[in-house]
């Protein structure tokens, strides 16, 4: 799914999972694509023109990375989750940078996930939701396994 954002430049996400069990075996589960929400907007105007993420009224990227069970369509107005779930917000452990693509990587060890989602958020560091996700199927992450996440931003002159 792709977004049209200010001068007709299409911005589209997308959400991966690598769910590796006890034994080292993987999988990856393709999860979507995402919609920018106004706080991701928002941040690319102040961006264009300047503010950075220091000084006065900074302007932060995404920094942080939640989990969900709701339901629904995401609208760029979102300012969360449909149903977030306790206890997996988390920080985004690595960012990179390459041509007009983001990738941003979110790491959970082996038992720090038990449950059934179906919906994910990236937060700022002011828990402004930049961008939500609802799953194209639900996906279950056992106890037993690792999670590491990937979310792609990528960006093109339309």
């Amino acid at each position: 799914m792709r977004k049209i954002i200010q001068s007709q430049i299409p911005v589209h996400g997308h959400l991966s999972v690598i769910l590796t069990s006890g034994d080292g075996s993987q999988r990856t589960v393709d999860l979507g694509d995402n919609t920018p929400c106004q706080a991701f907007l928002n941040a690319l105007a102040a961006w264009s023109v300047g503010i950075n993420n220091t000084g006065q009224n900074p302007v932060s990227p995404p920094t942080q990375f939640i989990l969900g069970t709701g339901t629904g369509t995401p609208k760029v107005g979102d300012t969360s989750l449909f149903t977030p779930q306790a206890g997996t917000q988390t920080v985004i452990n690595a960012r990179t940078s390459s041509t007009n693509t983001s990738t941003l990587t979110i790491n959970y060890n082996k038992g720090q996930l038990n449950s059934i989602f179906t919906e994910a958020g990236l937060l700022d560091n002011s828990s402004n939701l930049m961008a939500h996700l609802v799953f194209q199927s639900s996906i279950t992450i056992q106890d037993t396994e690792a999670a590491t996440f990937i979310w792609t931003e990528t960006f093109n002159a339309g």
